[in-house]
């Protein structure tokens, strides 16, 4: 439970190798000598610098059918977490090769796995009856874009069941926030072409952390793109095809 100063004491980093997740912890006000928890494959902590924390490791794949609630359940049972963070995903193969099995592992690494953690994850928080979920979805969320509408359902997805989640767990003492990013420099990004109001990773995590700060219960990053999106979502589609 957070402490009198309002610091998170225990984290849970769902897809620890991301970079926004690692700049929001360094964002959010940590107890000193908090744990941080990153669940992920093979994480090296060498590079991961968060001062004053405790960074524990753990391999986890999320498309492991046993590990991917289990091991979850087994952390959330020996410990509160304040704040979990969902950030596991998989953009897919770039330049885009559409195939029946890459758009399979697309849709169940960011929709029907994670969604499964995060039932387990709500569960669990409305146990201990306090704490902050937040879940990375992503603007590509909003409308289809021929470039990348596999990954932008299966984001859609996610998006749709932690606002769902948001009205279940309505005075239970959880909160859930959703994230909408666009592009984020990152090692998911590298070698594509930005997109309009592309921001770091430093920049996204930092954004991440004034929203659950805020206690914004659906946030843009970068802000601006909330109102871009309102124009992206009534746009023509020959006109949006042009713009892809």
């Amino acid at each position: 439970m957070l402490n009198g100063l309002k610091q998170f004491q225990n984290v849970l980093v769902i897809g620890g190798k991301s970079g926004i997740a690692l700049e929001l912890i360094n964002n959010i006000s940590i107890v000193p000598n908090g744990k941080v928890f990153l669940l992920g494959r093979k994480i090296e902590t060498q590079g991961i610098i968060l001062p004053g924390l405790e960074i524990i490791p753990i391999n986890y794949d999320i498309s492991d059918s046993i590990q991917r609630v289990g091991l979850v359940n087994q952390l959330m049972a020996e410990r509160d977490f304040d704040l979990v963070v969902l950030a596991a995903g998989y953009l897919g193969e770039q330049p885009i090769r559409s195939t029946p099995a890459l758009d399979r592992e697309i849709i169940n690494v960011n929709f029907s796995y994670s969604a499964e953690v995060l039932e387990g994850v709500a569960q669990r928080m409305r146990m201990q009856k306090h704490g902050k979920v937040l879940v990375l979805s992503s603007v590509a969320s909003i409308r289809p874009r021929k470039s990348n509408y596999v990954y932008g359902a299966s984001k859609a997805g996610l998006d749709f069941l932690a606002r769902g989640l948001q009205l279940d767990l309505e005075g239970t003492g959880v909160e859930i926030y959703v994230a909408r990013p666009g592009f984020v420099h990152s090692k998911m990004t590298r070698g594509m072409t930005p997109a309009p109001f592309a921001i770091t990773a430093a920049r996204a995590g930092q954004l991440c952390a004034i929203g659950i700060t805020k206690s914004k219960r659906i946030f843009y990053v970068p802000g601006i793109l909330r109102y871009v999106m309102l124009v992206v979502r009534y746009l023509p589609v020959k006109v949006l095809n042009k713009l892809n």
